[in-house]
């Protein structure tokens, strides 16, 4: 079976949610592109009978999404994707490729595409509020929600946060949260949600390297986590095989691995 066309068209999340039925998906980032929520690009094989869909997001995150196709359709989307114009000269990160298309995305050579290997978490042990009491704090740390006075401190993270996954800093504050921990007039540690969508949340932590090590990381995540549980929004976790101390955390914080999924990033 070949594709209808020598092309593939970008749709609206409407066209998608109409021609192929798109449901919930397990990724929030990629959730919040179906919904409109957050912005992206929706690639299709036709308009109007709608067999495969890839969904990237702003940041390049790619998520393909189908009917029963066969193999040789996988690839031509594939190859589609990698010279699209919408897509020309991105980085691309693709959650768990359809087996279909793995051997191919596997045969290009390693300055194109990469393999690696990311882990799904649940919360499970810490759903009750009270199993996630706050952590006793260093000397001099304090745990801040974020605010627009913030943003200036977080220059040293590198995250954009206004600009990677949200349309502003103002539609973050407005549909996100994040809180940072503080130690000594400086911003050691942050946790934030990447995007909201389906009542779900993509988590993201980072610290400072000087200050790893500290529990700082811990302490604010725990309460990112009770304002989730709060807010009846279930964080979702996920990270490298190879990352240790963000499996450590999790693992601490009440997280289990339920799943274990490629991941490709790939070079346009």
């Amino acid at each position: 079976m070949m594709l209808r066309t020598k092309r593939m068209y970008t749709v609206t999340p409407a066209v998608l949610a109409t021609t192929l039925n798109a449901k919930t998906v397990e990724f929030p980032l990629i959730q919040a592109v179906l919904e409109g929520s957050q912005e992206g690009t929706i690639i299709v094989d036709d308009c109007e009978e709608l067999t495969l869909a890839l969904v990237v997001t702003k940041f390049g995150f790619t998520y393909a999404m189908g009917r029963d196709t066969e193999d040789r359709m996988w690839r031509e989307a594939v190859e589609l994707l990698l010279r699209h114009e919408a897509l020309t000269n991105r980085y691309l990160l693709w959650y768990d490729p359809p087996a279909q298309c793995r051997p191919f995305l596997d045969a290009l050579p390693d300055t194109v595409a990469r393999a690696r290997t990311r882990i799904r978490f649940h919360m499970y042990a810490a759903h009750e509020t009270h199993e996630l009491v706050s952590e006793r704090l260093p000397k001099g740390a304090a745990i801040h929600r974020i605010d627009s006075s913030l943003f200036t401190k977080l220059t040293p993270f590198k995250l954009d946060l206004g600009s990677r996954f949200w349309r502003s800093d103002l539609e973050f504050l407005e549909k996100g949260f994040g809180f940072v921990a503080e130690l000594d007039g400086e911003i050691a540690s942050i946790c934030y949600t990447a995007c909201v969508a389906n009542d779900c949340t993509e988590i993201d932590v980072a610290t400072l390297e000087k200050f790893r090590g500290s529990g700082l990381a811990r302490a604010v995540s725990k309460a990112f986590l009770k304002h989730c549980l709060q807010e009846g929004i279930t964080p979702k976790w996920d990270c490298f095989d190879y990352n240790l101390s963000s499996r450590r955390l999790a693992a601490s914080l009440g997280f289990e691995e339920v799943k274990r999924y490629p991941f490709y990033s790939l070079h346009t």
